[in-house]
């Protein structure tokens, strides 16, 4: 891995982290080019050892940091260990940063901490000669804490110290990730049909009563308002997992795509035929995914591939007639990354054919 050219703490107020060669001449990432807003941060941050892309470098394709991505407890913890220099490479090392002093890296004075409760009195001890109070030296640089020494004898009762300042309190951990959602259960079978019942018999024919003469018509109705052109159907997915390459949609909002085509099918209510079928996927993936509209007389088919996250097809048309079944297909024909699909979103236009 690459480390960063610089790294200094100034004043005990500014930690810069400067950027390598790497974000000199592109970004390290393919998807943190150096417009994006975190760019400086991410390089830096990946020079320094402190955070790694979700996908390695090859010589064929760059790395990706996957921005959007969730992150677990794991790579926190790899991520505070590489910074706290425990991996025997500290990030920071007053003691060898050129051109500072000591007391050029000193901080700040805090503010007096409130007053703390009196102390248990100790044991009284032998009474030693007193000696002059020597003058109060500058404050030094913080050393590392040593292993404890050996208990010494009581001494004589000093006077009370002063309040050590309260420590500050420490960060929230990161919430975890949530829990997919648990399959669907498969429907239960029908029940068998009963037994018809027994036809009765036709009772004889009433004689026909005389014709009534004919009403007046009514006034004509109001003229109704137009219509507003063909609606526009469309449904939604939140994730389709990396490890789940096939599933069915329907019209609306799913979390997750359903097992079969039963459990997702709609029926038209309506003769119609169906056009625009567009689909739209996110993120952009090295996959190739196939959405197909099925129910129809012919299949409406649409291919997102590697360089694009959507796909339209606006010459096809599927008629479907009133009662039969409406359903959408999503398949990963190339998976070459486990990556979910987070999002993917499908529209069409429904226009119902004329009555005859």
């Amino acid at each position: 891995m690459r480390r960063a050219s610089v790294l200094a703490i100034t004043m005990g107020t500014t930690l810069t982290l400067a950027v390598g060669a790497s974000a000199q001449s592109g970004g390290t990432y393919e998807d943190i080019p150096p417009t994006h807003p975190f760019f400086n941060a991410v390089e830096a941050l990946t020079d320094a050892e402190v955070l790694s892309g979700c996908r390695a470098e090859t010589e064929t394709r760059q790395a990706k940091f996957c921005p959007n991505a969730p992150i677990n407890r794991g790579q926190v913890a790899s991520g505070l260990y590489n910074l706290s220099g425990l991996n025997g490479t500290p990030v920071v090392n007053a003691a060898t940063i050129e051109g500072f002093t000591a007391s050029d890296l000193k901080g700040l004075q805090g503010e007096r901490g409130l007053t703390g409760e009196q102390g248990l009195r100790g044991f009284p001890g032998s009474t030693g000669p007193a000696g002059p109070e020597g003058p109060i030296g500058p404050d030094g640089i913080q050393g590392l804490i040593g292993p404890d020494g050996a208990i010494g004898a009581d001494g004589p009762p000093g006077a009370p110290g002063t309040p050590g300042t309260n420590g500050t309190d420490g960060t929230d951990g990161t919430n975890g990730t949530d829990g997919t959602d648990g399959t669907n259960g498969t429907n239960g079978t029908d029940g068998t049909n009963g037994t018809n019942g027994t036809d009765g018999t036709n009772g004889t024919d009433g004689t026909n009563g005389t014709d009534g003469t004919d009403g007046t018509n009514g006034a004509q109705g109001p003229q109704g308002l137009a219509g507003s052109g063909s609606p526009l159907i469309g449904g939604s997915l939140d994730l389709l997992e990396a490890t789940n390459n096939e599933g069915w949609l329907a019209l609306g909002h799913r979390f997750a795509p359903a097992a079969s085509e039963t459990a997702a099918k709609m029926f038209v209510p309506a003769d119609m035929t169906i056009t625009g079928f567009s689909v739209l996927v996110e993120p952009l993936l090295d996959d190739i995914v196939i959405i197909t509209m099925t129910g129809g007389a012919t299949p409406l088919t649409c291919t997102v591939t590697a360089t694009e996250d959507n796909c339209k097809d606006l010459v096809g048309s599927a008629a479907f007639t009133a009662g039969s079944t409406l359903a959408v297909k999503v398949v990963r024909t190339v998976v070459t990354t486990a990556e979910p699909i987070y999002d993917m979103r499908w529209s069409a236009i429904a226009t119902a054919t004329p009555a005859p």
